[in-house]
């Protein structure tokens, strides 16, 4: 144990070096609480921006294949935003997995995110994406299978139409 003594002087100091050490303690604590609120609020900005992006995906997507085709270029378009929902599938993956791990971070850092609506908190919906993508995904596979019969009927009429030409 160290005793810190004035020059020329029997009293000890310790309490007076104490109560400084509390207070350089107090400021470094008290700044790097408004640097991570700072950090915090730049990190909801960019999340919210990744956050809209990928709901506007992932809407665009549930839109697109819940048309039911009457003709031939609605059947096309539908098979299109299927094989893209295929395609996109992972690079989808991984920016909802890390919009989600955004957030998840701004809750451990008690960062204030605000809700989107009455009903809905941003935190809340960045939390469920994994589970709207999951949907969109059984819901283009469940499509998928059920054009199966309208796919072979569109075959057989472009067939038959090519077949006509040809004879």
């Amino acid at each position: 144990r160290f005793e810190f003594r004035a020059v020329g002087s029997s009293q000890n100091i310790a309490q007076p070096l104490a109560f400084l050490n509390t207070a350089v303690a107090d400021g470094i604590s008290q700044q790097a609480e408004a640097w991570m609120r700072d950090y915090g609020s730049i990190l909801h900005q960019i999340s919210k921006v990744h956050l809209d992006r990928e709901l506007a995906r992932m809407a665009q997507f549930e839109k697109d294949i819940a048309q039911d085709p009457h003709d031939l270029e609605q059947l096309k378009f539908v098979l299109n935003k299927i094989t893209q929902i295929s395609e996109e599938s992972m690079d989808a993956e991984l920016a909802y997995l890390d919009v989600m791990e955004r957030y998840r971070t701004l809750e451990r850092y008690n960062i204030e995110v605000p809700s989107i609506d009455k009903d809905s908190d941003e935190a809340e919906v960045a939390a469920t994406l994994d589970q709207r993508w999951h949907k969109l995904f059984c819901d283009y596979k469940t499509k998928d299978l059920r054009l199966g019969k309208v796919k072979e009927q569109f075959r057989e009429e472009v067939l038959n139409l090519d077949f006509s030409k040809s004879v």
